[in-house]
């Protein structure tokens, strides 16, 4: 049975190590350009830093309800999500995706109740039809483009957020696993090489208001994530 990977494209918040505030003076040019070119110089920055450590929170009416982290690079790559009944973690490594999650995620991700494979690490390999969509999600071109993606932007104040001199950027986010109605606005550098410092949304679910914040904890940094062990072979379970 195929996974469904939505779940782990909805990730809207993190932290992140840029250039210290203080290195290198803002820049006129950034400022004075269109909210679209700036998004676009922010998301180049990023993918141009080859890895990614990011720190998400999501609450529903402000109270706190979970946490994404990720960890990624052009060959590796680990996610752990952990929300009030789903906890899962994913990596990807040697060419191949590890997974572990609860029954409640188990459930949810493929369609299988009281699973015996729940909670264990079960490996996923090319030609399984679940290795490209898991593989994607947590790659970091998808992790970068999916949180940076944004539409109708318009600029908003310069400030100082997490000690980093910014200018704001507000419109919808791009992303395939964004919410109906999402808002979101982008916190970028105005020092070069003027990286995304941080991400706030919201949107509407029913009556609760549902907010994230993206950290972006570091760029460029080395990723390195192990093979779990032991792991079971994904043809040999019920998923």
């Amino acid at each position: 049975m195929i996974r469904k990977v939505t779940a782990l494209a909805v990730v809207l918040s993190l932290t992140v190590t840029v250039v210290p505030a203080g290195a290198a003076t803002s820049s006129p040019a950034l400022t004075s350009q269109s909210a679209a070119a700036i998004a676009t110089a922010a998301q180049s920055a990023a993918l141009a830093t080859k890895s990614c450590n990011i720190m998400e929170t999501f609450y529903s009416d402000v109270k706190a309800t979970g946490t994404l982290t990720t960890l990624a690079s052009a060959t590796q790559s680990q996610q752990v999500l952990t929300m009030p009944s789903i906890v899962n973690e994913l990596r990807l490594v040697n060419n191949t995706v590890y997974f572990k999650g609860n029954k409640q995620d188990i459930s949810m991700q493929f369609g299988v109740t009281n699973s015996k494979f729940a909670n264990r690490w079960v490996s996923v390999k090319a030609p399984d039809a679940n290795f490209a969509p898991m593989s994607k999600v947590m790659s970091f071109r998808t992790v970068v483009t999916e949180l940076l993606g944004i539409s109708q932007p318009k600029k908003g104040a310069i400030s100082t957020q997490l000690g980093h001199r910014v200018i704001a950027i507000t419109g919808t986010p791009k992303g395939s696993g964004a919410p109906a109605g999402a808002v979101i606005t982008e916190y970028v550098s105005t020092t070069a090489p003027y990286l995304p410092i941080e991400t706030v949304g919201s949107y509407t679910s029913g009556k609760v208001k549902v907010q994230f914040v993206v950290k972006y904890i570091s760029w460029g940094k080395t990723v390195s994530v192990s093979v779990p062990s032991p792991s079971v072979p994904i043809s040999t379970t019920d998923l």
